[in-house]
């Protein structure tokens, strides 16, 4: 008699059983995440999107002088200009989601979001605005651009994954050279990304310096 024969039956069997049982794991896994029809499964679904979210600081900063009038992008009215000072500092953000394929039309608002900037002057909360010339203290939304080939970013101030936006901060109080301070976006759900920089020794126009940051999911 060969046994032989009968030991590898035996494990194409085992290896069957296993295969199966892998295959039944990912398709449950796939229907209570992707198709969710029950509480479990919706629950699963949204820490899953909530999971795979995280905000990307894009680039490093710009700094503008505490000067009046055309900042960048954005038109200030500012009554006691200190041009030997920072007046204001613009960032990139960008989302970055696996929600751009489950659901484009998702994303941050950041109308309910906060800016805090803390530095010499202490810590400062800033408005959000969209009144120009702008006043300090405040920020707003500069600009919206599109991160795919031929797609634009729309209108409104919801940052979706296919998007990236440029935040103007303009604190009440100008910062001289090489100050330190730090930005910390604060969304909705109370997740933080910050962003540390320091004011460049010699204050020019237009002064492009790096800003180390920890983005956080959202």
């Amino acid at each position: 008699m060969n046994h032989r024969v009968a030991a590898d039956e035996g494990s194409i069997t085992l290896y069957a059983i296993i295969l199966l049982l892998v295959i039944l794991v990912t398709l449950t896994a796939f229907a209570l995440l992707v198709i969710p029809t029950v509480d479990t499964g919706s629950s699963a679904y949204s820490w899953f999107q909530g999971s795979a979210d995280n905000m990307v600081l894009v680039g490093g900063l710009t700094g503008y002088p505490d000067n009046n009038g055309l900042l960048g992008l954005v038109t200030v009215t500012n009554p006691n200009p200190d041009p030997n000072a920072m007046g204001a500092v613009l960032l990139n953000i960008r989302l970055d989601s696996v929600r751009m394929v489950l659901d484009p039309s998702s994303g941050v608002d950041l109308d309910k979001s906060t800016v805090t900037i803390t530095s010499l002057r202490g810590v400062e909360q800033l408005r959000e605005t969209e009144t120009f010339p702008m006043k300090k203290p405040g920020w707003t939304i500069a600009a919206k651009t599109g991160t795919l080939p031929y797609q634009s970013a729309d209108a409104d101030n919801i940052l979706e994954p296919n998007e990236a936006f440029s935040l103007f901060i303009y604190p009440a109080h100008a910062l001289p050279p090489l100050t330190q301070f730090t930005i910390v976006v604060t969304f909705a759900d109370g997740k933080q990304i910050t962003t540390d920089g320091v004011v460049p020794a010699v204050i020019s126009p237009v002064m492009n310096f790096p800003g180390a940051g920890t983005p956080g999911p959202v």
